[in-house]
């Protein structure tokens, strides 16, 4: 039973640091995109209020890593790299709108586009990122048993755990905060008046800058 418990620890700080580097190519791949987009103009891209992550890149490497583990050709890692990823944005999007009122993407009028959540051209990026995983990401993987085994590195990731458990629940409040803002409610707590001061509308629009905040009729 111990055993089994090591190991499932050991593969959850496995899963853990694929997520961090997940997270950190994902924002790589947003801001060389939002670069080309924009004109030569760096724009922020960020998935988090703190650090260089975009989450759904996380989750995106450690669906591939779980399910393409003992996937090594190419042609079928795309094809389920590319229903997987388009399944995952689409999720994604879903739950941003349901919990966050909000939305980061909206394909509506693309070719081939799911309810503006995903379509045909993104789901082929994310075909070609599932080949990149396994060409050049997967490399690094095994070197991350290096990282379990290592006791200073067993510190850090502690250390980063409960740093990114922090920056996902401050950036999912403060983004919840903002929603109230924009349908002029005023702040309820010390809570409110902290995200209200720490966390205005400047910085979180600078932070997500390509989110568009769902506000309905009655709301206002």
């Amino acid at each position: 039973m111990k055993d089994y418990i090591k190991k499932s620890w050991i593969f959850f700080i496995k899963l853990f640091w694929i997520f961090i580097l997940g997270s950190f190519f994902g924002y790589i791949v947003e801001t060389i995109y939002a670069y080309i987009i924009s004109g030569g103009h760096f724009v922020v891209r960020q998935g988090l209020v703190y650090g260089p992550f975009i989450q759904v890149y996380g989750l995106g490497a450690m669906i591939y890593y779980i399910l393409l583990l003992k996937t090594q050709d190419t042609k079928k890692v795309f094809i389920y790299s590319f229903f997987m990823g388009g399944a995952l944005e689409y999720i994604c999007s879903f739950m941003q709108e349901i919990f966050l009122k909000s939305i980061s993407w909206d394909y509506s009028g693309s070719f081939l586009n799911l309810n503006g959540r995903t379509n045909f051209v993104y789901c082929i990026f994310w075909g070609l990122i599932g080949i990149a995983f396994l060409k050049i990401f997967w490399r690094f993987v095994p070197n991350l048993d290096k990282v379990v085994s290592s006791k200073k590195w067993r510190f850090i990731t502690y250390i980063l755990m409960i740093f990114i458990f922090f920056d996902i629940t401050i950036s999912c409040i403060a983004c919840t905060r903002q929603n109230e803002r924009h349908k002029n409610i005023p702040p309820k707590n010390s809570l409110d008046s902290f995200l209200d001061t720490k966390y205005p509308d400047d910085f979180m629009n600078k932070i997500y800058n390509n989110k568009i905040l769902i506000i309905n009729e009655n709301d206002t």
